[in-house]
């Protein structure tokens, strides 16, 4: 499956990244405040509403003017378990897990490099 890291860049709040995980029918979608050192340490994020699947290569305006979405990474993405992803990408790259984790979020948590 694939995966694209969108950065969106908010007007009217905090610019912050999209992590989707391409699905049948949809993007299973994950906000993160920032990547700074993503394969380095767990991080908190955000379960959001599922997207449309042309976001895999849309870049441009979002609706209603809610900002602007740029593809920073992209690649291809096999999950090994339940949790367990390798993702194939220039920034995500290597085996992380996507847990459950407090208040309704989930964790983000390198366990290799690629």
């Amino acid at each position: 499956m694939r995966f694209v890291l969108i950065e969106h860049k908010c007007p009217y709040t905090n610019d912050h990244f999209d992590l989707m995980l391409e699905r049948k029918d949809h993007l299973e979608t994950y906000r993160l405040e920032e990547l700074g050192d993503l394969g380095q340490r767990a991080r908190t994020i955000a379960k959001i509403k599922d997207h449309d699947k042309k976001f895999l290569t849309y870049e441009g305006p979002v609706n209603k003017g809610k900002g602007y979405a740029a593809r920073a990474d992209e690649g291809e993405c096999t999950p090994l378990s339940n949790e367990n992803f390798r993702f194939e990408g220039r920034i995500l790259s290597g085996i992380f897990r996507i847990s459950p984790a407090e208040d309704e979020n989930y964790l983000l948590e390198p366990v290799s490099k690629a």
